[in-house]
């Protein structure tokens, strides 16, 4: 083992991290209260040359901002993976709830589906084929958006299961309603801006997104049963 390249990969990974802590609620933040300006940073930064190091150099970029918020929900209120595992109703649920791992990558994917609904959408109604390239612009950009419903939706589906005590269900339903609203509205900006919608237009495909977001949510869930 290289002493040298095994440190240079230390002093990266801690700069990283550090890097992490300091944006990730600067990023948060931005994405809350300037859901269009988000939008519009994920498209100017795509635009640069993918090579260059300073690329999303003043935040997080996207699938990162996603998944350590899925990360910052399970620090929150975890769930114990062999708890988790024997109260599984299918083989598939319990491998994924085996291990920390597995159920985060599992939530991850779980959640890309609100991502994948907007950019599909996007992709559907702006002229030109759907490719690898033209997807990835609209998929970031919904990624940022994606981020707070994980992290309500993640905390409030295992603080849910956990306590039966009806303040605490009830306030969790006010949280999940409220982040549901705050989405749809981040959604109408979306579209409003990226495809120049009217305000109705806009609605609407806002309100679409959302549904086929929660319809692929909780189809996948049921399946898997995790």
């Amino acid at each position: 083992m290289d002493i040298f390249k095994l440190s240079k990969s230390l002093d990266e990974l801690i700069f990283d991290i550090l890097m992490w802590v300091i944006f990730y609620p600067y990023t948060l933040i931005r994405v809350l209260i300037w859901p269009g300006y988000m939008i519009g940073y994920a498209a100017t930064e795509l635009r640069k040359n993918p090579d260059k190091e300073e690329l999303f150099d003043r935040g997080l970029s996207p699938p990162v901002f996603l998944f350590l918020s899925i990360v910052l929900a399970w620090m929150i209120s975890p769930a114990a993976p062999a708890a988790a595992a024997s109260e599984s109703e299918t083989a598939i649920a319990g491998l994924i709830n085996g291990s920390v791992m597995s159920l985060l990558t599992y939530r991850l994917a779980l959640y890309c589906v609100f991502p994948f609904a907007g950019a599909l959408i996007y992709e559907w109604r702006t002229p030109g084929s759907i490719s690898h390239h033209s997807f990835r612009l609209p998929f970031y950009q919904q990624a940022y958006l994606c981020a707070p419903l994980a992290i309500v939706f993640s905390i409030a589906t295992v603080v849910a299961t956990r306590f039966q005590d009806v303040d605490v269900l009830a306030f969790m339903v006010l949280a999940m309603l409220v982040i549901i609203i705050w989405y749809f509205w981040s959604q109408v900006v979306f579209f409003r801006r990226t495809m120049d919608s009217s305000w109705p237009a806009a609605a609407f495909w806002g309100l679409l997104s959302v549904c086929l977001g929660v319809t692929f949510l909780t189809g996948l869930d049921f399946i898997v049963g995790a």
